[in-house]
């Protein structure tokens, strides 16, 4: 968490950022215009190559030794793990009633869906991948407290704050929202099936 989030952003400042959106996002490369769908998608992956090399790692690592980046290395995750901590378990929301498979590969295809037809930016604002370093960020940076304080930043504050900081666990965000959590889940699945995954 320290060397990926705000103040210190050790990892996302090799790639010339601050936080984890621009170059260093996992998830921005999937948002392109309608309009030149493919040459749109080369230009992402080519602007925003950290977030394609760390997706691109995440993926084999998995195939090969399982699902290490989300269960112990993912530094947003693991914020909102630590801060539901803090929130008394009468307070928190249990999401083990959902499907979280079918609603994890269901939000995946809504999200890959919205950046064809041009609404993707919107998944974008709502990401805890930008949500929580502005979050950690903003006591350092006042453009991340203004931006927290309108209305795209609130709703980015309520939706991870919900299925993140107020759910059981810390994960819920995690398990049923996120798109690198659900290419991870199918690289385990195709991993295993292979027989490529080491097994503990």
């Amino acid at each position: 968490m320290l060397i990926f989030l705000p103040p210190f952003s050790a990892i996302p400042k090799t790639a010339g950022e601050v936080n984890m959106c621009g170059a260093v996002c996992p998830r921005m490369f999937f948002i392109f215009s309608p309009k030149g769908v493919w040459s749109g998608f080369v230009n992402n992956i080519s602007s925003m190559w950290f977030g394609v090399a760390l997706v691109s790692s995440i993926l084999v690592v998995t195939i090969f030794f399982g699902r290490l980046w989300c269960s112990h290395l993912c530094p947003v995750g693991g914020a909102s793990e630590l801060g539901s901590k803090g929130i008394p378990d009468k307070l928190k929301i249990n999401f083990s009633f959902m499907n979280a498979p079918a609603f994890r590969y269901g939000y995946l295809f809504v999200y890959i869906a919205g950046a064809v037809i041009g609404i993707g930016s919107i998944a974008c604002k709502l990401c805890n991948f930008r949500v929580i370093p502005f979050w950690a960020g903003a006591p350092f940076v006042p453009a991340y407290q203004t931006y927290l304080l309108t209305s795209m930043g609130i709703a980015g504050l309520l939706t991870v704050g919900l299925t993140g900081f107020f759910a059981k666990g810390g994960r819920g965000y995690c398990n049923l929202l996120c798109p690198v959590g659900a290419l991870d889940s199918v690289a385990n699945y195709l991993g295993s099936r292979l027989g490529f995954t080491k097994k503990n």
